[in-house]
């Protein structure tokens, strides 16, 4: 079973017209909250993007959406617990 773990999500200034939370929440309409679901899920899949090799987590949000949330090359794996 995956243990739970805290990831740690660093937004942007909303006013950033270059940051993430514009990108994700303005332009995407995806909250901060979904955002969290799948980032803080440890069965949901992180891999690397096939075209910028970059983590990528796909799941579910609590509100029903299935998303996929880019992260930076500054994302670590999350840890494995030994049986």
């Amino acid at each position: 079973m995956a243990e739970p773990f805290e990831p740690l999500i660093i937004w942007d200034l909303e006013q950033d017209p270059d940051g993430n939370y514009l990108h994700i929440v303005d332009e995407h309409g995806i909250t901060q909250e979904e955002v969290w679901d799948v980032m803080s899920n440890p069965k949901n899949p992180t891999v690397p993007s096939d075209s910028t090799g970059r983590p990528s987590t796909f799941g579910w949000t609590k509100s029903g959406k299935y998303i996929l949330v880019f992260g930076s090359m500054s994302m670590t794996t999350r840890a494995q617990s030994s049986p």
